[in-house]
């Protein structure tokens, strides 16, 4: 899982996007490890998911979980939209990624 992370982070900071747009999304994947935590800890359904498994779980090609550190719809937006390229970007194909 980490792997699969940081080649999103390779590919965002190679120039995709500005500096300041990496360092957003960067930040929001912090969060949504968070989020994830979070999850795993309250909820038994969580305990035999491999790592993989809880991040798929979480987020899907359009959105995240609802982020309970944010305080705008704005801010939500944002951090959905790193889930969403989390999400489509660990549906590549390994030899994409």
């Amino acid at each position: 899982m980490r792997g699969s992370r940081n080649g999103l982070i390779l590919r965002l900071l190679d120039g995709e996007v500005s500096d300041r747009t990496a360092r957003k999304h960067m930040g929001n994947l912090w969060l949504l490890g968070g989020e994830i935590i979070r999850n795993a800890s309250m909820y038994e359904e969580y305990d035999e998911m491999t790592p993989a498994e809880k991040l798929k779980h979480s987020i899907w090609p359009d959105e995240g979980p609802l982020c309970r550190h944010l305080s705008s719809e704005s801010e939500q937006r944002s951090f959905d939209t790193t889930c969403g390229k989390l999400c489509r970007f660990l549906e590549r194909p390994k030899d994409a990624q």
